[in-house]
């Protein structure tokens, strides 16, 4: 496995910042090439510097710590890092944290803290719970609501929401790989455009095929729960959610930053419908290998 970073930091919306990088998985058992070619799996995190207060959400891993580091430094320059928020204490989300707290060292954990006092026993002086709905004043209109995730990878998985620019934080969910640009006649040996690694899906050479392309087989992976259930009442709170806080901008850790939900939603909800269960109980399907292994494989990066 290889890191990309190309186009990062990048301002997506007035005040909102990506950062972070690209796994390039190079034939890696969970993700093994894709018609010869490698895949690019997002790790991002994003920076909102409202006038008075600033907020991290999420913290990456150790393998792309420096860049992370110098990627604030650029965001950030003189001001300091007030919040962390951390949408659940998965490696690739947190494992960074105690980096975070020596280098701002008035940072605070807010958010949904449970766990973490296990895996950070010497920094829970810096942790400051805070309940679903709380919201977190930056200055200049830019208001970050702590909101229960509709789709959840962990038990305390958390989503976010920036109530100026209406953009949403939604950790492992609407995530999708880049392999190819999904385009038809297209030469194999173009298969990842300059710069492609920051693009939104607006910009994306094969737009929302593209999408669709790189969705599955990372849910497989992932979430490999899905196949267990009817995802029907997660799209049902999706969209109750979405009622009451619409996104005009979605920013998973693991995707493009999705400037048109309208379009991609469905296309990832659809991807997620195609390999789930058929009632929501595993006895509709018998666990081939193949789960077996997916479960397997996600457990180990849990640890």
């Amino acid at each position: 496995m290889s890191i990309e970073a190309s186009g990062r930091p990048r301002e997506i919306a007035p005040g909102i910042h990506l950062l972070g990088i690209c796994h390039v998985y190079q034939n890696d058992v969970r993700f093994p090439f894709v018609n010869g070619k490698p895949i690019h799996l997002h790790l991002s995190n994003y920076v909102i510097k409202g006038t008075e207060k600033t907020v991290l959400i999420d913290t990456g891993e150790p393998a792309g710590w420096q860049i992370v580091s110098e990627q604030l430094d650029q965001i950030l320059g003189d001001r300091k890092l007030d919040y962390l928020f951390s949408t659940h204490p998965e490696f690739l989300h947190s494992a960074n944290l105690a980096r975070i707290m020596q280098k701002y060292p008035e940072c605070m954990l807010v958010g949904d803290v449970r766990d973490y006092d296990m895996y950070f026993p010497g920094l829970t002086n810096r942790f400051a719970p805070m309940p679903l709905r709380s919201v977190l004043d930056l200055g200049g209109g830019y208001e970050f609501v702590i909101l229960e995730a509709s789709i959840k990878d962990l038990p305390s998985t958390t989503w976010g929401y920036e109530k100026k620019n209406k953009v949403l934080f939604s950790a492992d969910a609407f995530q999708f790989a880049h392999v190819h640009a999904s385009i038809p006649g297209l030469d194999w040996t173009e298969f990842h455009t300059e710069q492609e690694c920051s693009m939104t899906t607006e910009e994306l050479p094969g737009g929302g095929g593209q999408v669709k392309d790189n969705a599955a087989f990372i849910f497989r992976a992932a979430l490999y729960w899905l196949r267990y259930i009817d995802p029907q009442p997660l799209f049902d709170r999706v969209e109750a959610l979405f009622k009451e806080f619409p996104p005009r901008i979605i920013c998973p850790a693991h995707g493009h930053v999705i400037m048109n939900p309208h379009d991609i939603v469905p296309i990832i909800e659809a991807e997620m419908e195609s390999i789930s269960g058929t009632s929501g109980t595993s006895k509709d399907r018998p666990l081939t290998e193949a789960d077996t292994k997916a479960a397997a494989d996600h457990g180990a990066q849990q640890v």
